[in-house]
């Protein structure tokens, strides 16, 4: 019961992130995918959900471990739900249905590669920081 509450509680806290970044990015932007305009907050929002869990793990690695409770909370709640592939895939609707459709096809290219490419230069960054 305690880690599915860690999970939840952490959980609560990523969708608040999420939230405050994806409105944030609309108010800069002035138009979503539904516009046609690129997803620039999906983009940031897991491409920097992907740096952190990077660090993270590679501090939990450097360490030793880490409680099940704070990989609960952290990883799986907070991490788990700021990130997010669902809305990804939800962009990529709304930029073709609009017709952006080669807009569409970049942006499913670009946020994966975006996001592995910054989690491994994150992770191997931390790792030579804290070896």
């Amino acid at each position: 019961m305690m880690l599915l509450a860690l999970v939840a509680a952490g959980g609560a806290l990523g969708a608040l992130a999420r939230y405050g970044v994806d409105r944030a990015a609309l108010a800069l932007v002035g138009a979503g995918p539904a516009d046609g305009a690129f997803p620039w907050a999906t983009l940031a929002i897991n491409t920097s959900g992907a740096i952190i869990l990077a660090v993270l793990l590679a501090l939990v690695q450097a360490n030793g471990g880490i409680s099940q409770q704070a990989w609960a909370f952290l990883a799986v709640g907070i991490l788990g739900s700021y990130t997010t592939f669902s809305t990804m895939a939800a962009d990529s609707i709304l930029l073709a249905q609009s017709g952006a459709v080669s807009t569409a096809a970049a942006y499913l290219l670009v946020v994966p590669a975006v996001g592995l490419g910054a989690a491994i230069i994150a992770f191997v960054a931390t790792r030579s920081i804290v070896a």
